[in-house]
């Protein structure tokens, strides 16, 4: 019997390439990898918490008050009946609900016995705290002009409240020479990820498992196309990321290229 599309949860944008999100990417990878079918269903912010409410969705995090926090990427996989939040949730249920699928989560015949769990944590948590912190300065802003209205007044309420300021006092000043100091702590974030990378991830040019795709290839390519769509292709910003580290991001980038298309 063939698979009913499962339903992937986006937030759409004005942008060429409506999908931005970062861990949404990390989930249509996925679903794109192991060809199995689906459907993208665009969400606006404000209507992100009472979609994972009817579809039986649950929060991913929560606010600084404690409130829960919803959030994309979410699935409906009609084939279990299944609603699904958090990207890497949701890759462990399609690696176990298709088993015939290439694994990203579960490699039980690995013959190093792989614990993709530590590797993954370790890996995503050092570009996290490195690379994306300080990178969030100049992409946030920029996040907010990409949105419909609709969004755009939830994404600069929310997101200034957390961060105690206006989007547009966030980005660095040229001026100031804060600009150049901030992108070269961005830039050494990276370099702090190359290094982690060499000593616990794959050979040059290969995957963070070697010659084996998984989860934690899919989070940090999501994370770098998401500063392309929004950032754009033709930008300092992107120019200056895929020279880094040997190219090593722009190869990270190249390899999954197959696996962008939107549904």
């Amino acid at each position: 019997m063939a698979l009913k599309p499962i339903v992937l949860y986006d937030i759409p944008s004005v942008l060429p390439i409506n999908s931005w999100p970062p861990n949404t990417w990390k989930v249509r990878y996925a679903l794109n990898y192991k060809k199995l079918p689906h459907i993208t269903e665009w969400v606006e912010y404000p209507n992100i918490a009472s979609t994972c409410k009817r579809i039986g969705a649950g929060p991913t995090s929560t606010w600084p008050g404690g409130s829960p926090y919803y959030s994309v990427p979410f699935i409906f996989d009609p084939n279990t009946g299944s609603a699904i939040s958090d990207s890497s949730l949701i890759v462990e249920h399609l690696d176990k609900s298709y088993p015939e699928t290439p694994a990203l989560f579960r490699f039980p015949d690995s013959p190093i016995g792989i614990n993709l769990g530590v590797i993954y944590v370790g890996f995503i948590e050092a570009f996290k705290s490195d690379a994306l912190t300080n990178i969030w300065q100049f992409v946030g802003p920029r996040t907010w002009e990409c949105l419909n209205p609709e969004s755009q007044l939830y994404f600069r309420r929310t997101r200034e409240a957390v961060f105690g300021k206006r989007l547009e006092d966030v980005v660095p000043k040229k001026e100031t020479g804060d600009w150049d100091r901030e992108w070269a702590k961005v830039k050494a974030g990276f370099e702090t990820v190359e290094k982690w990378f060499k000593q616990h991830g794959g050979s040059e040019g290969e995957w963070v498992l070697g010659d084996q795709l998984s989860f934690a290839d899919l989070g940090i390519t999501g994370f770098l196309v998401a500063i392309r769509i929004i950032m754009g292709e033709d930008s300092q910003y992107w120019k200056d990321i895929m020279s880094w580290s040997g190219g090593r991001w722009a190869r990270f980038v190249d390899r999954l290229a197959p696996y962008e298309k939107v549904w």
